[in-house]
């Protein structure tokens, strides 16, 4: 009775064992997954701040040139308007010259 008991208790144990083998085993594989999965996240972060720094440069050369297009604008405003104001002086001269 002494020889099975013995055996029963090292079954015992021997599943004990096996069962906690398998959940550290488990559990650095979930560990390494982490890993892997966080630097994924990590590469893709980067990717993303990348693309953000590029957007971000786009828009820096975008507003440069609208602001270059505003002050083209203005000073073809300015030289439209000092060409109709000697316009209208030319008129007003002929005009009184007629009248």
């Amino acid at each position: 009775m002494s020889l099975r008991t013995e055996q029963q208790h090292n079954t015992e144990i021997d599943h004990i064992r096996d069962t906690l083998t398998d959940i550290v085993v488990v559990s650095r594989n979930t560990r390494a997954e982490m890993r892997q999965r966080f630097a994924q996240v990590n590469q893709r972060f980067d990717q993303v701040d990348q693309r953000l720094d590029q957007v971000d440069h786009r828009l820096d050369r975008l507003e440069q040139r609208f602001d270059q297009q505003d002050r083209e604008f203005s000073q073809f405003r300015h030289e439209v308007q000092e060409r109709f104001s000697g316009i209208e002086t030319t008129l007003s001269l002929i005009l009184s010259k007629i009248a």
